[in-house]
């Protein structure tokens, strides 16, 4: 692993990549590792991730979501959001050129999956509650929450992410 933590190091990266073609460089986080899940197979396992895919799609209305269904070792990650690496590059190359009025959003979600924690009990509920009340909702709330572990969401999102928060918090209340 290294640790690249000057300007200079992504341009070097990509000289690196672009002089031999055995050397390719990829962030640790850039997809969930089998060291971070445990495996899951079969029939049952495929039904569960087709109905929560579409689930996820219907209730964020893109019909082009990617999602992937883990069973993560670790309990406590509802959803998480892993971007590609050429996606990332993208981003990284933007910020260092500051290209003014373009941002990652015009290129659509491309390179981003959406990964749910089947091991999590709001995946769980998720799935025996497919049309409940509160279903929606929370299949916002953890894509936006996993889109913040990215980057700032954009103004309208924050919006409703607030709004929605403040929505379930009032839920708590009764």
């Amino acid at each position: 692993a290294l640790v690249l933590t000057h300007n200079i190091d992504q341009p070097f990266i990509q000289q690196l990549e672009q002089n031999d073609d055995k050397i390719k460089f990829q962030r640790i986080d850039a997809e969930v590792t089998d060291s971070f899940e445990e495996k899951e197979e079969g029939e049952e396992w495929e039904n569960k991730t087709n109905t929560l895919t579409e689930i996820f799609r219907k209730a964020l209305n893109n019909d082009k979501l990617d999602v992937q269904v883990k069973n993560l070792k670790n309990e406590n990650i509802a959803s998480m959001v892993t971007l590609s690496e050429e996606t990332r590059r993208m981003q990284d190359m933007m910020k260092m050129y500051s290209m003014p009025g373009m941002d990652m959003g015009m290129f659509g979600n491309e390179g981003e999956t959406l990964v749910l924690n089947a091991n999590h009990p709001l995946v769980a509920y998720i799935m025996e509650h497919e049309d409940g009340d509160h279903t929606q909702m929370i299949c916002e709330q953890l894509y936006d929450l996993a889109q913040l572990q990215n980057a700032p969401l954009s103004p309208e999102a924050m919006t409703k992410f607030i709004a929605r928060s403040n929505e379930i918090m009032m839920l708590l209340t009764k």
